[in-house]
């Protein structure tokens, strides 16, 4: 099978934000002019979630940038960002007519699990299945309360030291036969021994296991290359923009 287009990342990315939507006070996932936005007013979550993504083929780029505002401000959210695929030239420019900057960017990336899991390599360190997710959050620096447990349909994954502290993990989504990977992260000092290999691996072998054919992620651009490695092709970059400042 070939690895999924970006119109599956897109599908399993909102899958992603309206699950964690579910194990949030208040929040959801709404539609927002020719975008979807992911909306998180209360709790811990509100500094980490809330973003919007740019359909495919949005045309009303003016609108829906006013839309997207909108309903943060009725939300009473202040800090967010719109996701902007770099093939839309012509959003990108809209927007920064607009005032809206960019913060950051991830890369999308997909693979066919098979052949990810088959090109695996030597990823030998032992990996876990979290029962709670707070020790993942807290090895992605974010508070340990971030959500009330597991959002529908996710599992995560750690790898230890041997003192029994989590020094690299990840969190899964299912959806529809394709695995998105999130929450990808690796304690500094343990950079370079393979966890997050070994930690990818057990991930994609256990979507293998749960029925996945596909795997899709965001990247940042220090992970990159070990995505490649696993056989995920690259999608094109994810641009982050912030709205203009009051």
């Amino acid at each position: 099978m070939p690895a999924p287009d970006l119109a599956v990342v897109d599908r399993s990315l909102l899958a992603s934000w309206a699950a964690l939507a579910r194990r949030a006070p208040g929040a959801a996932l709404r539609p927002a002019g020719e975008a979807d936005a992911a909306i998180f007013p209360r709790g811990p979550a509100r500094a980490v979630f809330n973003n919007a993504l740019l359909r495919a083929g949005a045309a009303d780029l003016d609108g829906t940038l006013a839309a997207v505002r909108g309903a943060y401000a009725a939300a009473g959210v202040e800090e967010f960002a719109l996701w902007v695929h770099e093939s839309r030239a012509d959003a990108l420019a809209v927007a920064a007519a607009a005032g809206w900057r960019e913060s950051e960017s991830t890369r999308a990336m997909a693979a066919d699990l098979a052949a990810a899991v088959a090109g695996g390599g030597d990823a030998t360190a032992p990996v876990e299945r979290l029962s709670e997710p707070a020790e993942l959050f807290l090895l992605n620096g974010v508070t340990a309360d971030l959500l009330d447990g597991w959002p529908p349909g996710a599992r995560g994954f750690v790898a230890r030291g041997d003192d029994g502290r989590p020094l690299s993990g990840a969190m899964a989504f299912h959806r529809d036969g394709d695995c998105a990977a999130a929450f990808v992260a690796t304690d500094p000092a343990a950079r370079r021994r393979g966890l997050a290999r070994a930690v990818l691996a057990a991930l994609l072998a256990d979507a293998v296991a749960a029925g996945c054919e596909t795997a899709t992620l965001h990247s940042t651009p220090e992970a990159e290359p070990l995505y490649a490695r696993a056989g995920f092709r690259d999608l094109g970059r994810m641009v982050e923009l912030a709205p203009p400042e009051r």
